[in-house]
Protein backbone atom coordinates (compact mmCIF):
# COMPACT_ATOMS: atom_id res chain seq x y z
CA UNK A 1 0.00 0.00 0.00
CA UNK A 2 2.75 2.44 0.93
CA UNK A 3 4.60 1.71 -2.31
CA UNK A 4 1.43 2.29 -4.30
CA UNK A 5 0.84 5.64 -2.57
CA UNK A 6 4.45 6.65 -3.13
CA UNK A 7 4.17 5.76 -6.82
CA UNK A 8 0.95 7.76 -7.11
CA UNK A 9 2.59 10.73 -5.42
CA UNK A 10 5.53 10.52 -7.82
CA UNK A 11 3.16 10.47 -10.79
CA UNK A 12 1.33 13.54 -9.47
CA UNK A 13 4.63 15.34 -8.99
CA UNK A 14 5.64 14.41 -12.53
CA UNK A 15 2.33 15.75 -13.84
CA UNK A 16 2.88 18.97 -11.91
CA UNK A 17 6.35 19.39 -13.44
CA UNK A 18 4.99 18.77 -16.94
CA UNK A 19 2.09 21.21 -16.55
CA UNK A 20 4.40 23.85 -15.06
CA UNK A 21 6.71 23.54 -18.05
CA UNK A 22 3.77 23.91 -20.43
CA UNK A 23 2.34 26.89 -18.54
CA UNK A 24 5.68 28.72 -18.56
CA UNK A 25 6.48 28.03 -22.20
CA UNK A 26 3.02 28.44 -23.74
CA UNK A 27 2.50 31.56 -25.88
CA UNK A 28 -0.74 32.39 -24.10
CA UNK A 29 -0.95 36.16 -24.00
CA UNK A 30 -3.55 38.43 -22.45
CA UNK A 31 -5.35 38.70 -19.13
CA UNK A 32 -6.66 35.12 -19.13
CA UNK A 33 -3.18 33.66 -19.62
CA UNK A 34 -1.67 35.88 -16.92
CA UNK A 35 -4.48 34.99 -14.51
CA UNK A 36 -4.11 31.26 -15.10
CA UNK A 37 -0.32 31.38 -14.68
CA UNK A 38 -0.72 33.28 -11.41
CA UNK A 39 -3.35 30.86 -10.11
CA UNK A 40 -1.29 27.84 -11.13
CA UNK A 41 1.87 29.07 -9.40
CA UNK A 42 0.26 30.44 -6.25
CA UNK A 43 -2.63 28.01 -5.65
CA UNK A 44 -2.99 24.98 -7.89
CA UNK A 45 0.63 23.79 -7.95
CA UNK A 46 1.08 23.99 -4.13
CA UNK A 47 -2.21 22.10 -3.74
CA UNK A 48 -0.95 19.38 -6.09
CA UNK A 49 2.28 19.09 -4.08
CA UNK A 50 0.35 18.76 -0.83
CA UNK A 51 -1.85 16.09 -2.38
CA UNK A 52 1.14 14.11 -3.63
CA UNK A 53 2.91 14.45 -0.30
CA UNK A 54 5.95 16.12 -1.88
CA UNK A 55 7.56 19.32 -0.61
CA UNK A 56 6.87 22.59 -2.34
CA UNK A 57 9.47 22.65 -5.08
CA UNK A 58 11.31 19.34 -5.20
CA UNK A 59 12.22 17.35 -8.30
CA UNK A 60 10.59 14.09 -9.23
CA UNK A 61 13.79 12.16 -8.56
CA UNK A 62 16.63 12.80 -6.18
CA UNK A 63 18.79 14.30 -8.92
CA UNK A 64 18.34 17.43 -10.97
CA UNK A 65 17.46 21.02 -10.09
CA UNK A 66 14.46 22.01 -7.96
CA UNK A 67 11.19 22.64 -9.74
CA UNK A 68 11.09 26.37 -10.35
CA UNK A 69 7.98 28.33 -9.42
CA UNK A 70 6.88 31.49 -11.14
CA UNK A 71 7.22 33.40 -7.88
CA UNK A 72 10.96 32.62 -7.82
CA UNK A 73 11.36 33.56 -11.49
CA UNK A 74 9.52 36.87 -11.10
CA UNK A 75 11.45 37.59 -7.91
CA UNK A 76 14.68 37.13 -9.83
CA UNK A 77 13.41 39.41 -12.61
CA UNK A 78 12.47 42.06 -10.05
CA UNK A 79 15.99 41.94 -8.63
CA UNK A 80 17.41 42.27 -12.12
CA UNK A 81 15.17 45.28 -12.85
CA UNK A 82 16.23 47.03 -9.63
CA UNK A 83 19.89 46.49 -10.50
CA UNK A 84 19.25 47.83 -14.01
CA UNK A 85 17.41 50.96 -12.90
CA UNK A 86 20.15 51.87 -10.41
CA UNK A 87 22.53 52.74 -13.24
CA UNK A 88 20.22 53.21 -16.25
CA UNK A 89 18.26 56.26 -15.13
CA UNK A 90 21.38 58.27 -14.24
CA UNK A 91 22.79 57.12 -17.59
CA UNK A 92 19.78 58.73 -19.29
CA UNK A 93 20.95 62.06 -17.87
CA UNK A 94 24.41 61.43 -19.28
CA UNK A 95 23.03 60.44 -22.70
CA UNK A 96 20.82 63.52 -22.82
CA UNK A 97 23.81 65.66 -21.95
CA UNK A 98 25.90 64.00 -24.65
CA UNK A 99 23.22 64.64 -27.28
CA UNK A 100 22.88 68.27 -26.15
CA UNK A 101 26.65 68.83 -26.30
CA UNK A 102 26.95 67.21 -29.74
CA UNK A 103 24.11 69.24 -31.25
CA UNK A 104 25.50 72.40 -29.63
CA UNK A 105 28.86 71.83 -31.32
CA UNK A 106 27.16 71.20 -34.66
CA UNK A 107 25.15 74.45 -34.55
CA UNK A 108 27.91 76.55 -32.99
CA UNK A 109 26.25 76.91 -29.56
CA UNK A 110 27.75 76.57 -26.08
CA UNK A 111 27.99 72.87 -25.07
CA UNK A 112 28.58 73.65 -21.38
CA UNK A 113 25.14 72.54 -20.15
CA UNK A 114 25.32 69.25 -22.02
CA UNK A 115 28.85 68.62 -20.78
CA UNK A 116 27.83 69.19 -17.16
CA UNK A 117 24.84 66.85 -17.52
CA UNK A 118 27.08 64.25 -19.14
CA UNK A 119 29.60 64.35 -16.30
CA UNK A 120 26.97 64.29 -13.53
CA UNK A 121 24.96 61.51 -15.19
CA UNK A 122 28.04 59.38 -15.85
CA UNK A 123 29.21 59.76 -12.23
CA UNK A 124 25.79 58.86 -10.81
CA UNK A 125 25.46 55.92 -13.19
CA UNK A 126 28.86 54.58 -12.15
CA UNK A 127 27.85 54.98 -8.51
CA UNK A 128 24.59 53.12 -9.13
CA UNK A 129 26.46 50.31 -10.85
CA UNK A 130 28.91 50.03 -7.93
CA UNK A 131 26.18 50.11 -5.27
CA UNK A 132 24.33 47.24 -6.96
CA UNK A 133 27.43 45.09 -7.56
CA UNK A 134 26.50 42.71 -4.72
CA UNK A 135 22.98 41.83 -5.97
CA UNK A 136 24.27 41.77 -9.55
CA UNK A 137 26.84 39.04 -8.89
CA UNK A 138 25.23 37.25 -5.96
CA UNK A 139 24.66 33.50 -6.08
CA UNK A 140 21.87 33.67 -3.52
CA UNK A 141 18.33 32.78 -4.48
CA UNK A 142 16.06 35.80 -5.01
CA UNK A 143 13.20 36.59 -2.70
CA UNK A 144 10.06 35.07 -4.28
CA UNK A 145 7.63 37.63 -5.66
CA UNK A 146 4.51 38.09 -3.57
CA UNK A 147 2.70 40.48 -5.92
CA UNK A 148 2.44 38.51 -9.16
CA UNK A 149 -1.00 39.91 -10.00
CA UNK A 150 0.39 43.44 -9.75
CA UNK A 151 3.32 42.40 -11.93
CA UNK A 152 0.91 41.04 -14.54
CA UNK A 153 -1.04 44.28 -14.38
CA UNK A 154 2.17 46.23 -14.90
CA UNK A 155 3.00 44.17 -17.97
CA UNK A 156 -0.39 45.07 -19.47
CA UNK A 157 -0.35 48.82 -18.75
CA UNK A 158 3.33 49.63 -19.39
CA UNK A 159 2.99 49.93 -23.20
CA UNK A 160 0.28 52.55 -22.71
CA UNK A 161 2.50 54.46 -20.28
CA UNK A 162 5.36 54.40 -22.77
CA UNK A 163 3.21 55.74 -25.58
CA UNK A 164 1.81 58.44 -23.30
CA UNK A 165 5.33 59.60 -22.41
CA UNK A 166 6.50 59.63 -26.02
CA UNK A 167 3.38 61.31 -27.42
CA UNK A 168 3.28 63.84 -24.58
CA UNK A 169 6.93 64.75 -25.13
CA UNK A 170 6.38 65.07 -28.87
CA UNK A 171 3.44 67.41 -28.23
CA UNK A 172 5.48 69.57 -25.84
CA UNK A 173 8.42 69.83 -28.24
CA UNK A 174 6.10 70.66 -31.13
CA UNK A 175 4.43 73.39 -29.06
CA UNK A 176 7.84 74.86 -28.17
CA UNK A 177 8.84 74.87 -31.83
CA UNK A 178 5.62 76.50 -33.01
CA UNK A 179 4.82 78.94 -30.22
CA UNK A 180 8.15 80.22 -28.88
CA UNK A 181 10.01 83.06 -30.59
CA UNK A 182 13.17 81.08 -31.38
CA UNK A 183 11.60 77.65 -31.56
CA UNK A 184 12.43 77.13 -35.22
CA UNK A 185 16.04 78.36 -35.02
CA UNK A 186 19.15 76.22 -34.81
CA UNK A 187 19.89 77.84 -31.46
CA UNK A 188 16.89 76.06 -29.91
CA UNK A 189 17.87 72.61 -31.15
CA UNK A 190 20.18 71.69 -28.22
CA UNK A 191 17.54 72.58 -25.63
CA UNK A 192 14.80 70.79 -27.56
CA UNK A 193 16.93 67.67 -27.68
CA UNK A 194 16.91 67.35 -23.88
CA UNK A 195 13.24 66.35 -23.38
CA UNK A 196 13.38 64.11 -26.46
CA UNK A 197 16.49 62.25 -25.28
CA UNK A 198 15.20 61.94 -21.73
CA UNK A 199 11.78 60.66 -22.82
CA UNK A 200 13.34 58.07 -25.13
CA UNK A 201 15.62 56.87 -22.34
CA UNK A 202 12.78 56.56 -19.84
CA UNK A 203 10.64 54.74 -22.41
CA UNK A 204 13.48 52.30 -23.07
CA UNK A 205 13.87 51.61 -19.36
CA UNK A 206 10.15 51.06 -18.92
CA UNK A 207 10.08 48.68 -21.89
CA UNK A 208 12.89 46.63 -20.35
CA UNK A 209 10.92 45.70 -17.23
CA UNK A 210 7.94 43.94 -18.91
CA UNK A 211 10.41 42.10 -21.12
CA UNK A 212 12.17 40.84 -18.00
CA UNK A 213 8.90 39.75 -16.41
CA UNK A 214 7.55 38.01 -19.51
CA UNK A 215 10.81 36.12 -19.98
CA UNK A 216 11.50 35.67 -16.26
CA UNK A 217 11.25 31.88 -16.40
CA UNK A 218 13.91 31.39 -19.08
CA UNK A 219 16.16 34.10 -17.59
CA UNK A 220 15.95 32.52 -14.14
CA UNK A 221 16.61 29.03 -15.47
CA UNK A 222 19.65 30.27 -17.36
CA UNK A 223 20.98 31.89 -14.18
CA UNK A 224 20.40 28.70 -12.19
CA UNK A 225 22.39 26.73 -14.75
CA UNK A 226 25.31 29.18 -14.72
CA UNK A 227 25.69 29.72 -11.00
CA UNK A 228 27.45 27.46 -8.55
CA UNK A 229 25.65 26.53 -5.32
CA UNK A 230 26.72 28.86 -2.48
CA UNK A 231 28.80 27.35 0.26
CA UNK A 232 27.01 25.72 3.12
CA UNK A 233 24.11 24.54 0.93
Amino acid sequence: MSKSLAASGARLTSVGASVTSLVQSAAWKGRDGDTFRGEWSSTLLPLLHRTSGSPGRRPVSGSGPPLESRADAVGFAQRRSWVFYAWWYPAILALSGAVHALISLLVGADPELGTVLLIIGAALSALGWAVTAAPRFTRKDPKPASDIRRVDQGIRITPGIIWTILCGTAAIVLALVLFTPKGTTAEAAPLLSLPVSFACGVAGGLAYTPNLMVNSSSIHKSWLQRRKPPRGR
